[in-house]
C-alpha cells in the first residue's frame, strides 16, 4: 500500500473511532493531511471542521467542493448526539434527472461514528426535485445562523453545490424555520423513519 493510501486508510479508521469529546484534543492536522477536503479551510474552526469531516468520512460521502460536474447537489448531514449519524444527498443532473442517496452509520453523532450500515439510493420524480429546490432556496443567500457548542442535541448541516459555487451552513437543533423544513423534507423523501421525539 503506498504512503498516500496508507495515510488515508489510517485517518479514515481513526475518524470512525473518534468521539465528539476526543475531537476537542485531535492533533493539529494540516488540512492537506485529511483524507478528503469537505469544506473550505476557513469555513469552520478546527473543532467543527474535524468533527464534521470525521463523520462524512465514515459515511463514505464524496466531497462537494471537489466536484467539477455541472450537477447541482444538496446534502444534509444530521448528527444527533445519541442516534445514528445520517446523510441525505440529492444529485440533480443538468437535464433534471435526480438521484437521492441515504447513508447511515452505526454509531452516534456525539460519540463513535461507527461503520456504514445503510447505503441506499433512489430516483426522484420531477415534482420531488422541485420540492427539494424550493425547500433549499434559502441557501442561495448562504447566511450562517449563530452556532454554539452543543452537548445534548444535534447539528443540522446543509450543503449546496452548483456550477457557480458552494455553500454550507449549520445550526444546532432547529425546531422550525428553513433548515428544519428542508431537513425534514429530505429525511421524508429518503424514507428515513424517526419518531417525533427523535427529530431534534
Amino acid at each position: 500500500m503506498n504512503k498516500v493510501l496508507l495515510r488515508n486508510f489510517s485517518l479514515k479508521h481513526l475518524f470512525q473511532s473518534l468521539t465528539f469529546f476526543t475531537a476537542l484534543i485531535v492533533p493539529t492536522f494540516a488540512y492537506s493531511d485529511l483524507p478528503t477536503q469537505y469544506f473550505p479551510a476557513n469555513r469552520f474552526d478546527r473543532f467543527y471542521f474535524v468533527w464534521y469531516t470525521m463523520f462524512l468520512v465514515s459515511l463514505e460521502e464524496p466531497s462537494l467542493i471537489a466536484d467539477k460536474t455541472d450537477n447541482e447537489t444538496i446534502r444534509f448531514p444530521w448528527l444527533r448526539s445519541f442516534h445514528n449519524p445520517v446523510a441525505v444527498r440529492v444529485e440533480i443532473e443538468p437535464d433534471g434527472r435526480a438521484q437521492l442517496f441515504l447513508k447511515v452509520t452505526g454509531g452516534a453523532g456525539g460519540y463513535d461514528a461507527g461503520p456504514l450500515v445503510t447505503n441506499l439510493n433512489k430516483s426522484l420524480t420531477e415534482f420531488e426535485v422541485q420540492r427539494v429546490l424550493e425547500a433549499t432556496k434559502f441557501m442561495s443567500a448562504c447566511r450562517q445562523p449563530p452556532t454554539e457548542a452543543m452537548f445534548d442535541g444535534a447539528q443540522w448541516i446543509m450543503e449546496r453545490k452548483t456550477k457557480i459555487g458552494y455553500c454550507v451552513i449549520d445550526q444546532q437543533s432547529p425546531t422550525e424555520g428553513n433548515m428544519y423544513k428542508a431537513g425534514v423534507l429530505l429525511l421524508g423523501l429518503a424514507g428515513y423513519e424517526a419518531s417525533p421525539e427523535d427529530i431534534y
